[in-house]
């Protein structure tokens, strides 16, 4: 019995990092630059997910883990992918291959 409460009480907390991230991200654009160990705040706005940059500049991960709440202060690193001509984005698309609780 107790190690059913133990089980339980671990399958309940946040995982604190993740750092095996889905490879079909973004699949059909080009890496244009490498984001290693950079600090965010996740921000989730009605159907909009993204990591703020201190002062405003926006990422918006195609693959950010549920896991991961509004305000949660984040270090991460990531792929930033091209975004095609025609395109307006708020912010940057990435590909998040490593990211933790700060």
């Amino acid at each position: 019995m107790k190690w059913l409460i133990i089980v339980g009480l671990i399958a309940c907390t946040r995982p604190n990092s993740v750092s095996s991230m889905s490879d079909d991200c973004w699949e059909n654009r080009k890496t244009v630059k490498q984001l290693e160990t950079v600090t965010g705040v996740v921000i989730k706005e009605s159907d909009w997910v993204y990591i703020l940059l201190p002062p405003s500049k926006q990422l918006f991960p195609c693959n950010l883990p549920d896991s991961f709440q509004m305000g949660d202060s984040v270090l991460f690193s990531a792929n930033q992918k091209e975004t095609f001509p025609n395109e307006r984005w708020a912010g940057d698309p990435i590909e998040l291959t490593h990211i933790e609780l700060k």
